[in-house]
């Protein structure tokens, strides 16, 4: 198990959650353009995406609950 300093704790939540937010506006992006036959086609995998960033981001939430 390796164990993360405080930054390297910090840096990866941060990107843990640019990510999530990023695959918020895609998931909203593509769900409001259903009419493009490309973005349809691509819905299901951003909203898989999005879900497991969503459990990502939760855990460090919670992680950083325990500090």
């Amino acid at each position: 198990m390796y164990n993360f300093t405080q930054d390297e704790f910090k840096q990866l939540h941060k990107s843990v959650d640019d990510i999530y937010n990023t695959s918020i506006i895609i998931d909203y992006f593509c769900s409001g353009h259903r009419e493009i036959e490309e973005l349809d086609n691509i819905t299901p995998v951003v909203q898989f995406l999005r879900k497991n960033a969503d459990i990502l981001n939760n855990m460090f939430i919670d992680s950083e609950h325990l500090n």
